[in-house]
């Protein structure tokens, strides 16, 4: 988490994990597009998604009702409400 926030001056990171399941039960919290997708096995890109500009295979998400999402899965958790989303513009 260092990584993220100071050496990176993230003020956040998203929860990918959590998110994947919540569009697994409600697909419309993401919009996105069918794109082609490959991941680098080089030594000094190894583990990064590429993503094409065109092609087939899975849809990539490219928008996230993140307001929407926060709020529900505070609400799953049993936590405040969540009103914003102010400090996490800079998340990733």
């Amino acid at each position: 988490m260092e990584r993220t926030f100071a050496e990176r001056g993230m003020s956040g990171f998203l929860l990918h994990d959590p998110l994947a399941v919540a569009v697994a039960l409600d697909p419309s919290l993401v919009a996105g597009k069918r794109r082609r997708v490959t991941v680098d096995v080089q030594d000094s890109q190894r583990g990064k998604t590429v993503v094409e500009a065109a092609g087939t295979g899975p849809m990539v998400a490219t928008d996230v009702d993140a307001l929407r999402f926060v709020t529900d899965l505070a609400t799953s958790l049993g936590l405040p409400a969540v009103h914003d989303l102010g400090g996490l513009d800079r998340a990733e």
